[in-house]
């Protein structure tokens, strides 16, 4: 994710830009260093923020320190410390930055950025679950303002992800699992088997039982008015996180994952525990009236940077789609090695794609290194998970399709060495494009092919050898991409 931003386009992650762009700029050696140190700035900034939204709703300074311990303590918040790659810590600053902006009467320019800011680093859908404490909080003292602002938050929460993925990788279609009834029992049976760790994340480390005694309260009545539907709202959008997941199947997530994502529905839980708290140790005071919002030309400028520049520094490299693909292996070498082989293809050098040079070894993965020696390059038709086998590459279908990575359009020239039990005809072919045929038999066979510079894009062409006639067993043995000689 960090070592090439712009580039990793794996959904959803790759499109959560912000937080690995900040660690690629930091230059360090280790980018796991890198989103550590950023994901415990985060947090340490997020207690600050805190602390001044518990006091914009009335709690004192002793209260509101409390509240900030409470918060830390949480178990959501240890659930975003140990794993910094999923961004809640940047993700819960940036919202309980909104938060502190809806309190203290922050203009639209403001709230446009952060929105903005939001969905680079996590997803918009968190912001828009604030659209209706906004409302609520504005409508008294003028529509006019309420709207304005109410529109600031979702106008970039609901447009900006979607605009950016059709600008960056049009060919990669959004892959969910279809709404309906079979969705709901896998989603059930799934609850069924770890309702338990489910129920008691839930109750937020005791802080939801503690919530529910001080909604009771006469002076928590302001706070549910003005967030209890946004609370609502992020208790669910936790819950049902997982159908974020890019698959065609349901991938139901409870337990862990929903205690991780319940951090954002911390912050408006917290006012409602002290007012618990407040029934036996008086420690709520009237809030501060919210100030008239400045002159919004600054934060309007920085909002509309923030939205264009991801649009202008983006590489629209055609990535192949591994958006349904959980294997982070895979993922790590061809983000790696396509770029690789691209960039010594441009700069004139000869590639070869050698399976039996090329076993995967689980040990090479260990620790977070780069798993050398995966046969990365195979695609489909070369039989179920090729970039795992160790075997002879054969073609397991009528059609099998290796990987050309391009840093754009150039003459090419692919040279195939291949072997087959009988003899057979095969077909060449380039993202579709046929470029000839020849024949394979038994003894070991080369063909050169020129491929045109209009065949290719910028990205990861795919190279496909395939039998007219559906002849299955023809062996791969080698492949050399090069330059054509003058």
């Amino acid at each position: 994710m960090a070592e090439r931003p712009a580039l990793f386009t794996v959904a959803p992650w790759g499109y959560r830009i912000l937080v690995p762009s900040v660690v690629h700029a930091m230059g360090l050696r280790n980018e796991v260093r890198g989103f550590k140190l950023v994901s415990f700035t985060a947090m340490v900034a997020a207690g600050g923020v805190l602390f001044l939204f518990l006091r914009r709703r009335g709690a004192a300074d002793g209260a509101a320190l409390l509240g900030v311990a409470l918060f830390v303590l949480s178990p959501p918040a240890a659930r975003a410390v140990e794993t910094p790659f999923y961004q809640e810590p940047v993700a819960i600053l940036l919202i309980l930055s909104l938060l502190l902006g809806i309190e203290t009467g922050a203009g639209w320019g403001t709230l446009a950025l952060l929105s903005a800011l939001v969905t680079l680093t996590k997803d918009g859908a968190i912001v828009l679950t604030l659209v209706p404490a906004v409302l609520i909080a504005r409508w008294p003292t003028g529509r006019a303002g309420a709207l304005a602002g109410a529109l600031a938050l979702a106008i970039p929460a609901t447009l900006f992800g979607p605009a950016l993925r059709w600008w960056w990788t049009p060919s990669i279609p959004r892959i969910t699992a279809e709404r309906n009834l079979e969705l709901v029992r896998v989603a059930w049976a799934a609850l069924q088997r770890v309702w338990q760790p489910t129920a008691l994340a839930g109750l937020v480390g005791g802080l939801v039982p503690l919530a529910i005694v001080g909604a009771l309260q006469p002076k928590a009545r302001e706070h549910l008015r003005r967030y209890g539907i946004s609370l609502a709202m992020l208790i669910g959008l936790a819950f049902l996180g997982w159908l974020n997941v890019p698959s065609r199947e349901p991938v139901p997530l409870f337990g862990d994952n929903f205690e991780r994502l319940l951090l954002y529905s911390v912050p408006l839980l917290l006012p409602l525990g002290l007012a618990a708290i407040d029934r036996l140790w008086p420690m709520l005071i009237p809030p501060p009236a919210p100030r008239a919002p400045g002159r919004q030309l600054v934060p309007a400028a920085a909002a509309f940077l923030v939205i264009v520049l991801p649009f202008v520094l983006v590489d629209r490299y055609r990535r192949v789609d591994l958006q349904s693909s959980r294997d982070g292996p895979l993922v790590l070498a061809l983000s790696r090695e396509t770029w690789k082989m691209a960039t010594r293809l441009a700069g004139g050098e000869e590639v070869v794609l050698d399976p039996e040079a090329s076993r995967f070894l689980w040990a090479d993965a260990a620790d977070g290194g780069a798993p050398t020696r995966m046969r990365w390059f195979l695609r489909e038709g070369w039989g179920p998970l090729p970039h795992y086998d160790t075997g002879p590459v054969l073609m397991r279908a009528s059609a099998a399709t290796v990987l050309l990575p391009a840093l754009g359009p150039a003459e090419l020239e692919a040279r195939l060495r291949m072997v087959s039990p009988s003899p057979v005809t095969l077909a060449l072919a380039v993202n579709g494009h046929a470029l000839g045929s020849w024949r394979v038999g038994p003894e070991d066979t080369a063909q050169a092919f020129r491929i045109p510079a209009r065949y290719l894009v910028r990205g990861d062409n795919l190279v496909t050898v395939s039998s007219p006639d559906g002849s299955l067993g023809a062996r791969l043995l080698e492949i050399r991409y090069r330059r054509p000689a003058a």
